[in-house]
């Protein structure tokens, strides 16, 4: 009995019960190990390439490649690989299974929401409030959607957090080995996406400012303390945007610009693409990150947070004031990508549940006054935060099983091993139609080559130089280019597998 109440009363277990609880809401037991589907399905299958090419191609680290070849080798990148190629690892250990990419990514997501209770619990004592900031991460229907994922924003978030907690604890400690750790985890953090960086510069910021204001009082500027941070925030930058300068020219070696490694800003829209992309955010996007309740309890905490901030410890609140800037910063420069990218508002987050976290000290701080106001402000927020675990798991259901999210049909999940059989080798060079990615039906059919969306106006000719033997045209009622349309009337196809026609070029 005393066990039990020992359990009971561990904050983890709580933890580990909510999301449980949200695995099992959300059908994740079931999701994760699904091939890439659904929601950006496009961006899916570019991830799930990188592994696959340092799988099949014994690639190095430094020469990620996808399934595409427009133009030519498919050698690219975008953000730093070290996801996909430890799942290249894995496959060779292991054997090829891609839901490995979502056992990582989950698993970190995981780690982030620990460290965000860890986080919460240097400054609250109240074992309900240091669940608060996860749970409101958790309850998000597409963070719980990209963090059993196979895209990288998550667990770069999420390793952002981990470096704010370790990073607090130097703030706390003056522990080097707790800076160098918040260093690593910001550093691979802003690696896997530059977004991520916000939360280091707004955790330096604080810090900095912290100790020139310090000096501006007392006239007394101690260098040790603020020497190495400096120092290493510099060389973290360094290697942060030595990757993105190395992305750049290897992209440009092999002729390849399929990836946004720039600014997306504003300030190239017009008047009616910025409408479009406030509209889709109100009508389409908001409700897949927010639920109804939880968008109320994210409001209710902004406006708290700028109303009591006084009260709010001075690291906790100029962090989550910086963030507040870095985040409408971040997302001027890459406005633009918000109309057809949900994933690019990932890293947005970061404010949100830091002000979340801020109401909680506040909350605790100022208004547990008496066993009943206590009682009735965590009912609230803990009803909050459930409906917004239900409506996640809602949310989840519609993006897996809509017919809209379905790009790809069955036969082209399933026509690997028939390819095979049939004489056409893993890696053979096809063209693809009807596909408008780069990598989306040659993953899946683990097939290099060209798909339809990428036509650059070549004959069949042009098609057979470059390497091309078969034409595999899934969908051929909605085919648009005119020469694979042409193609597909005069000539008989080589073999059928389940309405999938596969053409020998002559």
């Amino acid at each position: 009995m005393f066990l039990l109440k020992k359990i009971l009363q561990n904050i983890w277990f709580w933890l580990f019960t909510i999301i449980t609880i949200s695995i099992i809401l959300n059908n994740t037991y079931e999701t994760i190990f699904y091939r890439p589907c659904s929601v950006h399905m496009w961006r899916q299958t570019d991830c799930a390439s990188y592994a696959l090419n340092y799988f099949q191609n014994k690639n190095s680290f430094f020469q990620p490649q996808v399934m595409s070849r427009n133009p030519d080798s498919g050698f690219t990148v975008s953000e730093f690989p070290a996801i996909y190629f430890f799942a290249g690892k894995l496959y060779e250990w292991f054997g090829f299974y891609d839901y490995y990419i979502r056992l990582i990514n989950i698993f970190l997501f995981i780690t982030g929401l620990i460290y965000l209770v860890l986080i919460s619990s240097l400054y609250l004592k109240n074992k309900v409030l240091q669940l608060v900031p996860a749970v409101f991460a958790l309850s998000s229907p597409y963070l719980f959607y990209y963090g059993a994922n196979f895209l990288p924003d998550v667990p770069a978030m999420c390793l952002a957090f981990a470096g704010l907690y370790h990073f607090l604890v130097f703030i706390k400690s003056e522990s080097r080995i707790q800076l160098i750790i918040s260093v690593l985890f910001f550093t691979l953090a802003a690696l896997l996406k530059i977004s991520a960086g916000i939360l280091w510069v707004a955790s330096i910021t604080s810090f900095f400012i912290h100790h020139f204001s310090k000096f501006s009082i007392e006239r007394k500027l101690n260098l040790k303390n603020i020497i190495l941070p400096f120092f290493l925030f510099v060389f973290s930058w360094i290697i942060i945007l030595s990757w993105i300068d190395f992305a750049k020219s290897y992209n440009a070696s092999h002729n390849y610009f399929g990836n946004l490694l720039g600014f997306y800003g504003i300030w190239d829209a017009d008047i009616i693409e910025i409408k479009n992309v406030f509209s889709r955010f109100f009508k389409s996007w908001i409700w897949d990150i927010f639920s109804v309740s939880t968008l109320f309890f994210f409001i209710s905490a902004f406006i708290y947070f700028f109303l009591k901030k006084k009260f709010l410890p001075k690291e906790l609140y100029s962090i989550s004031f910086f963030s507040f800037i870095g985040v409408h910063i971040y997302a001027l420069g890459w406005f633009r990508a918000f109309y057809h990218h949900d994933y690019y508002m990932i890293n947005i987050f970061f404010f949100p549940i830091l002000f979340v976290l801020c109401f909680c000290v506040l909350v605790e701080k100022l208004h547990f006054v008496n066993l009943k106001q206590k009682f009735v402000l965590l009912t609230l927020i803990i009803v909050s935060l459930a409906w917004g675990v239900k409506h996640s798991a809602r949310i989840q259901n519609f993006r897996y099983t809509d017919s809209q999210f379905k790009y790809m049909p069955d036969a082209v999940y399933e026509i690997g091993p028939y390819l095979r059989s049939i004489g056409i080798k893993k890696q053979e060079f096809v063209i693809s139609a009807t596909d408008p990615s780069p990598n989306m039906s040659l993953y899946l059919m683990n097939c290099i080559g060209r798909t339809e969306g990428y036509y650059n106006g070549e004959t069949i000719d042009d098609f057979k130089k470059l390497g091309a033997k078969y034409f595999i045209a899934h969908d051929t009622a909605n085919i648009i280019v005119p020469v694979l349309k042409d193609y597909c009337r005069k000539e008989i196809p080589f073999a059928n597998y389940k309405g999938v026609l596969i053409y020998k070029l002559k």
